[in-house]
């Protein structure tokens, strides 16, 4: 999935997801095995640069905003946010909270979230 993204689509993805993963005030094994399944995937040499760039950037919503605003590839949103979905999965379900960010994100890019999870 990660193979031909930019550094933004980098930026976004990582960003949804530690919002996602921080979202409900638990940060569980399973997601944080998903987090590094990422971190290891071809294309993505660059994560722990590209994470600590987000790390010092991208603190509040509005900051998210802007980072997924920058990702204008119709399929890499898509891939972007079936991941995200995965994430927030990875606990099981999905809890509020990860769903705030989940259908932020999907307005944004004007995805139908549920569409996507039954993948339509």
């Amino acid at each position: 999935m990660i193979k031909g993204f930019n550094r933004q689509e980098k930026k976004a993805i990582i960003a949804i997801l530690k919002f996602i993963i921080h979202a409900d005030g638990v940060i569980m094994d399973n997601e944080i095995a998903k987090f590094n399944e990422l971190a290891e995937r071809k294309g993505f040499e660059d994560f722990a640069d590209v994470f600590n760039e987000v790390d010092r950037e991208v603190r509040t919503l509005d900051d998210l905003r802007g980072v997924i605003a920058a990702v204008t590839s119709e399929t890499h949103r898509n891939d972007i946010l079936k991941y995200a979905v995965e994430i927030a999965l990875a606990d099981i379900s999905i809890k509020p909270e990860e769903a705030q960010i989940l259908k932020l994100v999907g307005k944004e890019w004007k995805i139908n979230i549920t569409a996507l999870m039954k993948g339509k």
